[in-house]
């Protein structure tokens, strides 16, 4: 079975961020009903309706730690395949026909515009029972290395060490088709199957859902 995941906890759950999760879960529920929908959380936000599992860990105060912890609390309780994503995200069909294909892990990296070491955007990603080492390596690096003890960009910049390690088959995906950036609200090609609502593109998020522009069929 498909195992899609999100993180909701701190930064997430403040202002709009339960409703973005509502949107993001909702999308799923829509497109993709079979997939096992899991929540991951700290010990104080409330299960999102439609969500099958909440797994629960205490976030201590470096929320890149706890999301790597979090993950691998999730390795331990699921089989299958596992879809990762971040609340700000809208799926606008089934994408699962990306696991069809033979790789470890599968992502999109960031556009040169956005980071030009080549790293990946951590909140899509596609990750088969063969890759879920990387998020090991990545958590193990991430703690021996201070430099990168940063937030978000420290991170990614973890789990890109990790995947470019040895032995590790990464699919890059059309940045366009699985991780869409609109510009604008209602700017939402037919080609893009997620759309991603990064950044201060979060109001348009609440936008295209009342118009209804990211649940078209």
């Amino acid at each position: 079975m498909l195992t899609v995941c999100f993180a909701l906890q701190g930064e997430s759950c403040r202002g709009s961020g339960l409703a973005h999760g509502a949107i993001m879960a909702r999308a799923i529920r829509r497109h993709m009903p079979a997939a096992r929908l899991v929540q991951l959380s700290n010990l104080i936000y409330p299960a999102l309706p439609g969500v099958d599992l909440v797994l629960r860990r205490e976030n201590t105060g470096d929320f890149i730690r706890w999301a790597f912890r979090s993950m691998l609390d999730l390795f331990d309780c699921t089989d299958g395949p596992i879809l990762q994503l971040a609340t700000d995200i809208v799926v606008r069909r089934d994408v699962s026909e990306v696991f069809e294909q033979s790789f470890d892990v599968a992502a999109c990296r960031y556009p040169l515009m956005d980071r030009t070491d080549g790293a990946y955007c951590g909140d899509t990603n596609f990750i088969q029972p063969s890759g879920r080492h990387v998020w090991k390596e990545a958590l193990g690096h991430y703690e021996r290395t201070p430099a990168i003890q940063n937030g978000w960009e420290g991170g990614q910049t973890a789990m890109l060490w990790a995947l470019q390690q040895p032995g590790v088959t990464v699919l890059d995906l059309d940045f366009h088709t699985y991780n869409f950036t609109p510009e604008r609200p209602g700017q939402i090609p037919e080609t893009a199957a997620i759309v991603h609502y990064r950044g201060l593109r979060k109001t348009f998020m609440m936008h295209d859902q009342i118009q209804e522009v990211a649940y078209a069929v």
